[in-house]
C-alpha cells in the first residue's frame, strides 16, 4: 500500500513563518535599543549645556552680589558706548568685560567663559541688564550656555551640532 503524503513543504512553511518572525522582534528590540542610546545621548549632551549655562549664571550672580560694581560704571548717561578693559574670574576662566549704556538708566555688561564642565568643552555666553531707573536697582542675568564651543572673540563659537540651554535670572 502506497501512503500519501500531502503535508510536504508544511516544515518548510512553519520554519520560515516562524524565522520571519523571531527576525521581526529582534529588528524591532534593536531598533528600540538604538532610540534609547540616542535619547541617553542627547539627554547628556542638554545636561552639559545646562550645566554651562548655570556656571555663567552663578558667576555672574556672585560677581555683582560680591559687593564690587563689576556691572555699573561710574558714570551714567554715557551714550552707546561700548567700554572694554576689566576683566572678570570666572571658573578659573578670565575674560574681559563689555560694556554698553543704551541710555541713562540702562547698562548691559557682557562676557563669555569656555573650558567649563568635566570634560572642558562647555561655553557660555552671559549678559547682565541693570534697570538704574528704580529703587532697588533691577537686575537681569541671561546666561547661554553650549555642551561644547570656544570664546572666539568676545562671544562662544559653539560647534556645528552643539546643545544651546538658557537660563534668565532676574532679582
Amino acid at each position: 500500500m502506497k501512503k500519501n503524503n500531502h503535508n510536504k513543504g508544511f516544515v518548510m512553511l512553519f520554519t520560515a513563518l516562524l524565522s520571519s518572525i523571531v527576525l521581526s522582534v529582534a529588528l524591532g528590540t534593536a531598533n528600540i535599543a538604538f532610540k534609547q542610546i540616542l535619547f541617553s545621548t542627547g539627554a547628556e549632551e542638554t545636561t552639559k549645556a545646562f550645566y554651562s549655562a548655570d556656571i555663567g549664571a552663578e558667576c555672574a550672580l556672585f560677581l555683582d552680589k560680591s559687593g564690587s560694581s563689576n556691572f555699573i560704571s561710574g558714570s551714567q548717561g554715557e551714550g552707546s558706548g561700548i567700554s572694554s578693559g576689566l576683566v572678570v574670574n570666572c571658573a578659573e576662566n578670565f575674560s574681559s568685560l563689555s560694556r554698553e549704556v543704551p541710555n541713562e538708566t540702562t547698562q548691559i555688561s557682557y562676557f563669555s567663559i569656555d573650558r567649563l564642565g568635566f570634560q572642558k568643552e562647555g561655553c557660555a555666553d552671559i549678559t547682565v541688564t541693570k534697570d538704574l531707573s528704580g529703587f532697588p536697582v533691577q537686575s537681569t542675568i541671561v546666561s547661554t550656555g553650549y555642551n561644547k564651543g570656544v570664546v572666539s572673540g568676545d562671544k562662544c563659537d559653539p560647534d556645528e551640532i552643539s546643545v544651546e540651554r538658557q537660563i534668565e535670572l532676574v532679582y
